[in-house]
């Protein structure tokens, strides 16, 4: 091997060391495995991950660019907390997205494999219910939603909804065992669904903007309920 394809090979090792990292630290914070309020020294965290320092240090300033933690040095990073107030702001933006992108689905027809995407996930969000599987239903819940910014077809429009929906997250697992009408929500996808067959924009548009709403009023009480004022 050459040194150019060692250098090649240096490379990809780094960026693939970064993206574990990132990916770990995330999906550990999204889940509440890290816990808001919380310092993580950087050392710490690679022992954890079986990694070295630097791409963990990468992955942390990654998160703070996305909003999760701050990073200070010698304290290593902080897990930002997410409040009711940040949520009521998220949440107002990411209706108006969302409905936008809702309303962009049902302008147009979806095609198969988007159609057959969309029942396999209501399909699996019925099935995860009847198991009483509520971990899996909300991957399940993330997928759909994922789904519809897609369809949109606009990827910027898609890629802001994805950064939303992450904040989201962390408040939709602590308030996941308090929620009722789960099933509610599995037959609101399913009209939406209708709808962008239908091609009933306006229909489509009012239905997910009710969904949304019922969504944000159902989480954000709850935190206020059991006293989850900051996640």
């Amino acid at each position: 091997m050459n040194i150019i394809d060692l250098k090649g090979t240096c490379q990809t090792t780094s960026k693939n060391a970064r993206f574990k990292a990132y990916t770990a630290l995330k999906h550990l914070i999204m889940n509440n495995y890290l816990k808001p309020s919380h310092s993580y020294l950087e050392g710490d965290l690679a022992d954890k991950l079986e990694v070295s320092r630097t791409p963990v240090r990468e992955a942390m300033l990654q998160l703070e660019k996305d909003g999760f933690v701050t990073v200070r040095p010698r304290y290593g990073m902080i897990v930002l907390p997410i409040s009711v107030n940040d949520l009521i702001d998220i949440y107002e933006i990411r209706r108006e997205l969302e409905v936008l992108a809702a309303g962009k689905v049902a302008e147009r027809r979806l095609d198969e494999d988007e159609r057959v995407s969309f029942e396999k996930l209501i399909i699996s969000l019925n099935d995860t219910l009847d198991q009483d599987d509520r971990k899996q239903w909300a991957l399940h819940d993330d997928e759909f939603h994922h789904l519809l910014a897609v369809s949109s077809r606009n990827r910027y429009l898609a890629h802001t909804l994805s950064q939303y929906r992450d904040q989201i997250h962390r408040a939709r697992i602590s308030t996941l065992h308090l929620r009722n009408f789960l099933h509610q929500s599995n037959e609101d996808h399913a009209i939406l669904l209708r709808y962008f067959i239908e091609q009933n924009v306006e229909e489509a548009r009012n239905h997910h903007a009710k969904h949304i709403d019922n969504s944000a009023k159902t989480i954000i009480s709850l935190m206020k309920e059991h006293n989850l004022a900051d996640l």
